[in-house]
């Protein structure tokens, strides 16, 4: 009986695996599969950004505040515009257009090189030029300038979530600078990105943009903004 049970269990072990048995752990495979693809997709790991193109970018009136420091500071400057501009700016009657808008931001540094307390940056919303404020309140922090019309290399990325613009950044610029320096076009003084905002959707679109016209480059140079003091690290 013992050669019997021995012997059974023998064959039991040599039997192939049934085909349910394979069904299921292909099913486990499949899902764990499923689900790691879907935590790239949603990271945006697998966007590839568009081809660049040379495009003609509209002039616009940029509402902004100019930072110094970490990144994590963007959330709660914008806010800051976006209130200032909901409050202050004229909009004309039945115009609806701020309903859908374009937040910008513009960078002039590389935290790896000058550290991110000193980073600088300004950050705002782009409206149409004609849009100016309607009341004698001024905000020393606020300002604004008209960016002219003018030529960009832009590429874009979807926006999936707030993560998105760093992701980004990192996947677009250091390709963006490579494929520019082997080529005839301006190189970035300044790094230009925009975010295609809809109030009903949320954030949509990051549009990366490098300026080749001489005047537009020229109104968003750093010596026009006045950033608060650098930080002096003993």
């Amino acid at each position: 009986e013992k050669m019997g049970k021995s012997q059974k269990g023998k064959l039991d072990k040599e039997r192939p695996p049934s085909v349910m048995v394979i069904g299921r752990d292909l099913l486990t495979v499949g899902v764990l599969l499923g689900l790691v693809v879907g935590l790239f997709h949603f990271a945006g790991l697998l966007d590839a950004p568009t081809p660049y193109e040379l495009r003609d970018i509209p002039s616009y009136r940029f509402y902004y505040v100019p930072r110094r420091g970490d990144f994590s500071q963007i959330p709660d400057a914008m806010e800051m515009v976006a209130d200032y501009v909901r409050a202050h700016v004229a909009v004309p009657e039945g115009d609806n257009r701020l309903v859908t808008h374009r937040g910008v931001g513009v960078y002039f540094d590389d935290p790896a090189t000058v550290g991110q307390e000193n980073t600088r940056w300004v950050i705002g919303f782009a409206v149409p030029p004609e849009w100016t404020l309607d009341t004698e309140r001024t905000d020393p922090d606020v300002r604004s300038l008209v960016v002219p019309e003018g030529e960009a290399m832009e590429t874009t990325l979807p926006w999936r979530h707030m993560l998105s613009p760093m992701i980004g950044a990192w996947w677009v610029w250091k390709d963006f600078m490579k494929d520019m320096a082997n080529s005839d076009l301006h190189l970035p003084g300044v790094a230009v990105e925009m975010y295609e905002v809809d109030e009903n959707d949320g954030y949509q679109l990051l549009r990366y943009l490098v300026y080749q016209d001489p005047d537009t480059r020229d109104v968003l140079d750093e010596g026009n903004f006045r950033f608060p003091p650098p930080v002096v690290t003993a």
